[in-house]
């Protein structure tokens, strides 16, 4: 299975835009292991039996998000989907009562909504590099064994 970036990580490196008019494609196979028919979507589908799939054993997703539904009409537990492969049904869902995938629709996101992840990602990766750099502000002292902390 390919590693899964987070819809803000996908945007920042340009993947799965999520924006209106943005490139999203998916591929449903009716059996596990991508195996058996296979239905390769670029719009939404409210009902997967609409293209001949009796059920959905496994997922690719090559561009994204998507989120995904439990029952027909985009309706019951949703599950978002990103880049990547789901070679199951577990591996997409958590819930052990939900085995289905009956209906599905690009995650849209909005322009503003996109500029506001990317700059998240940005201040994230700049945060995690000075923590990476950076000795912790608490120092224990001698004398007391008590620890205190810069501000």
């Amino acid at each position: 299975m390919t590693e899964q970036q987070s819809p803000p990580e996908q945007m920042a490196t340009g993947e799965g835009t999520g924006e209106r008019g943005g490139n999203y494609k998916i591929t449903l196979y009716e059996m596990e292991n991508f195996q058996g028919k296979k239905c390769e979507l670029t719009e939404e589908l409210p009902n997967v039996a609409e293209r001949a799939l009796e059920k959905v054993g496994s997922v690719q997703v090559e561009s994204g998000p998507w989120v995904a539904f439990e029952r027909q009409a985009f309706a019951g537990e949703q599950f978002v989907l990103e880049k990547g492969d789901y070679p199951r049904w577990d591996s997409w869902s958590s819930s052990r009562g939900s085995d289905s995938l009956m209906s599905l629709r690009p995650l849209q996101i909005q322009g503003w909504l996109l500029l506001c992840l990317k700059e998240m990602v940005r201040v994230l990766a700049c945060i995690r590099l000075m923590l990476a750099n950076s000795k912790s502000p608490c120092q224990q002292t001698q004398q007391s064994g008590q620890r205190e902390c810069e501000s």
